[in-house]
């Protein structure tokens, strides 16, 4: 019987948010890695999930990951207040400049 270590929730989401299917989803985002970060393991934590079985489990959290950055609510808000808040400072300097 074969040893499978777990890892903690954290860990793999910070893993898996450099992984270059995630960076696609999230590159252009007008917030901080950090919050998206913080957010998902909250979903996460709130479904009871605090570790993740590499060869077990990665496959499955991958694609939660996935479904929740494609359709979190908060992330959403979060991505429309953030460049509501760019564009209304864009248009203020434009102002000011003019």
């Amino acid at each position: 019987m074969a040893f499978e270590e777990h890892i903690l929730i954290d860990v793999f989401i910070a893993s898996c948010l450099q992984d270059k299917m995630f960076l696609s989803i999230i590159d252009n985002w007008p917030i901080k890695l950090e919050v998206i970060h913080t957010i998902c393991i909250k979903q996460f934590m709130d479904l009871g999930i605090f570790y993740v079985e590499p060869f077990s489990m990665a496959d499955e959290i991958r694609s939660q990951l996935g479904i929740i950055l494609k359709t979190s609510p908060l992330l959403k808000e979060m991505i429309d207040r953030a460049k509501k808040q760019a564009a209304q400072a864009a248009h203020r300097n434009k102002n000011k400049s003019s």
